[in-house]
Formats: structure tokens, sequence, C-alpha cells
């Protein structure tokens, strides 16, 4: 697969014009796309605090069902290391580096101080080609980035993602109208999810009910 840097992308403005026209499609490494980074090193338990002046992110702190994250929930720690850290910005994409290849999207702001743990891995877009949801989808979606994160991960047991793992995943982009497309499909999946476990739930609430009347009249009747 033959891959492209943004260096030379930018050096061909019809190219860049190019992504509003629905055939468009280039592929490329992720590392071509913006900045990856990792987070701080913690050797000791860090300790909430309500007067803490900065939230710290943690594997355990992402969301189960959800694929954004605010700052909103965060624990709060005092962070006295002489180094400043690198805070996320709002539309920065965090890919877990332990266990399975996960990616989320931080919908916060930099003012939000927060920063991030060694086993998370950091991605800031540097280029209009692709949107940050649209990246997030990609890396938890697509086949062959799950093949890649597969391949490429260390220890059986729990796999670990490198950054450089996530650096070298192949990204294939479409226009940004067919990354439009592709998100409409997938926020219309989940609104026909969470409506059939809506109808689930009222109907096993339903036959609960109506189990519980049968049984009550069986109950009259032996009387």
């Amino acid at each position: 697969m033959t891959t492209t840097r943004l260096t030379d992308i930018f050096a061909n403005p019809p190219y860049m014009d190019s992504t509003s026209n629905k055939d468009f499609q280039m592929s490329t490494l992720l590392k071509y796309l913006g900045k990856v980074s990792t987070g701080v090193t913690i050797r000791e338990s860090v300790d909430s605090s309500v007067n803490g002046d900065t939230r710290l992110l943690q594997i355990k702190d992402l969301p189960k069902n959800e694929t954004e994250f605010s700052a909103k929930h965060l624990p709060t720690v005092n962070w006295e290391s002489g180094a400043t850290p690198q805070y996320l910005k709002r539309d920065s994409i965090i890919v877990t580096g332990r266990g399975e290849a996960k990616a989320y999207l931080f919908t916060g702001n930099e003012s939000d101080k927060v920063m991030i743990s060694s086993v998370l891995i950091n991605i800031e877009l540097e280029t209009g080609l692709i949107t940050p949801e649209f990246l997030v989808w990609y890396i938890n979606n697509t086949t062959s980035a799950q093949k890649h994160f597969a391949i490429n991960s260390r220890d059986m047991i729990l796999p670990m993602t490198s950054i450089a793992t996530v650096k070298s995943l192949p990204i294939t982009i479409p226009s940004l109208e067919q990354q439009q497309d592709i998100l409409e499909l997938e926020y219309f999946a989940k609104q026909e999810q969470l409506a059939f476990q809506r109808m689930s739930k009222l109907r096993r609430e339903f036959n609960k009910s109506a189990s519980e009347k049968i049984l009550q009249q069986s109950t009259n009747n032996d009387i």
C-alpha cells in the first residue's frame, strides 16, 4: 500500500481540495496526520484531592459504553513534579496502551488541565483531511486497524500497544463527505440499539407484571 506524507499533500493544493470530491481517497500512516505522544509516568500512587490543581486521566476513568469523555468526573490531584505536564486539548484522541486498543475523544478544553498516565497515548490531529470523530471510529471499528494492533501488540495475556504501533497504523482516508456518511450510519445504529434496549426493558417489565398477575389469580382460585 502506498502511503503519503503530509508534506507531500500540502505541496499539492489540488490534492487538498479533492477532499470535497466524494471519490477522494488516500492512504497514509497515522504519524503523518498529527502529533502522537504518551502520558506521564507515575511511579507511586497518586491520591485525589478536592483542592487539586490538575486532573489525571487513567484507563479506569474512561467510559465503558461511550467513546467521548470530558473532564467533568475526572479526579483532581496535586501535581508536585517539577515538569509541567502536557494537558489534553479539545478533540484530543486517547488510545489505550494496555488491554484492547480503543480510542476515545476528549470533548473538554486545555483549560481543564487534564493530563494522562503513561499507559495512554494522545493523538493531536494537525490536518483537516480527517475529523477526530472519524479517526476514533476508524480505530475502534475497522478490521484493518484492529488487525494492526493485534499483530503488533506485546504480551499475549494482557496486550500492550506501544506508541510506535499507533504511529505506524495505516489509515485509509475517504472524503470528508464520506466520513460524515459513515459517522451518521454509526449514530443511527446506536440509536437503533438504544431503542431495542428500551423495548426489551419494557417487555421484561410487562412480562414480570403479567406473570405476577397470573400467579395472584392462581392463588385466589386455590382459596
